[in-house]
């Protein structure tokens, strides 16, 4: 009916605006997990205190628009019709693209593909950290035993001012 596809633009417009914020949401966590990996590589936990909180905040408002989104993708196949019952967006773009409106399809189709490649991205930043931190914390760990070892080396030794090294008499008075 002429009805539903006047009302097929506003509700595919509404859904792609939602797209968009992803888009954009995703954009600033891959950010901040790079920053995250600098924060690292200069040992400056502050800085990576702070980025976790953001990232918590930003992850937070993606949930949000990824449930907004699977509410309009299903008002829009309830408008277009032709789409069966509890669509996904794929669903709603084939039928959009099959002829009911083809550039809304297309549209769709391209945001939809900006923010699984965006989300993509986002993973493989957030993996790369993971990778980083554990190997950081592998590092350290050995480090530590490493310290350890060095410090039991050192007990009841004394180095006098050449640098030679005495065994300290056990009596340290």
């Amino acid at each position: 009916s002429t009805m539903s596809s006047k009302r097929i633009a506003p509700a595919a417009d509404a859904l792609m605006e939602t797209l968009q914020e992803a888009g954009e949401v995703l954009q600033s966590l891959a950010s901040l997990y790079e920053q995250q990996l600098e924060a690292l590589r200069a040992t400056d936990p502050e800085s990576m205190e702070a980025r976790t909180t953001k990232i918590q905040e930003r992850a937070t408002t993606l949930e949000d628009l990824n449930q907004k989104s699977t509410r309009q993708a299903r008002l829009l196949g309830r408008v277009v019709e032709e789409v069966p019952d509890e669509p996904s967006l794929q669903g709603v773009v084939r039928v959009l693209r099959d002829g009911v409106a083809p550039d809304l399809g297309d549209r769709l189709a391209e945001a939809q593909t900006a923010v699984a490649e965006r989300a993509q991205e986002v993973n493989q930043r957030r993996e790369t950290l993971g990778l980083a931190l554990e190997y950081a914390a592998n590092l350290n760990h050995e480090l530590l035993v490493a310290m350890q070892e060095a410090a039991k080396d050192t007990d009841g030794r004394t180095y006098t001012a050449n640098g030679q090294s005495e065994v300290g008499s056990t009596d340290r008075s």
